[in-house]
């Protein structure tokens, strides 16, 4: 019986906090959860040729979590967090990462042919071409 992938398609990133860095991303954190029910969650999204690159892999890898991440000339992603005189957290997302540029290339185009169920957020689509290649 071939999977039905459920997939989470968009940003993996890294959260810099003030204590260091955990792995996220809203849609990369769904599949996660979803396999973790025991379904056949992946995450779709890009990473840069960067060392931040190979450890997302290593930590995708860790948590034993399937993926398929398109490699960038463009950094892979961070998010700087921050908190306020309150304790609120403060989000700067850098712009121009490897997500920014998805495309829907063969492999995407496989995944999404035995998908029974994708996630996608708002972020991810701030760029024409990750908008596009979510919308294929």
């Amino acid at each position: 019986m071939k999977p039905h992938y459920v997939v989470g398609l968009g940003e993996v990133l890294w959260d810099v906090l003030p204590g260091g860095k955990k792995l996220g991303g809203a849609p990369a954190n769904f599949a996660f959860h979803v396999s973790g029910l025991g379904l056949d969650g992946i995450a779709l999204s890009a990473v840069g040729r960067d060392g931040l690159g190979q450890e997302t892999m290593r930590a995708l890898d860790e948590k034993r979590l399937a993926y398929s991440l398109q490699l960038s000339d463009r950094p892979t992603s961070t998010v700087q967090v921050s908190l306020d005189g309150a304790g609120v957290p403060q989000y700067d997302i850098v712009e121009g990462v490897a997500w920014d540029d998805l495309k829907y290339d063969d492999a995407f185009a496989r995944i999404a042919s035995e998908c029974a169920c994708v996630c996608f957020g708002t972020l991810a689509q701030r760029s024409a071409a990750s908008r596009s290649c979510i919308r294929a």
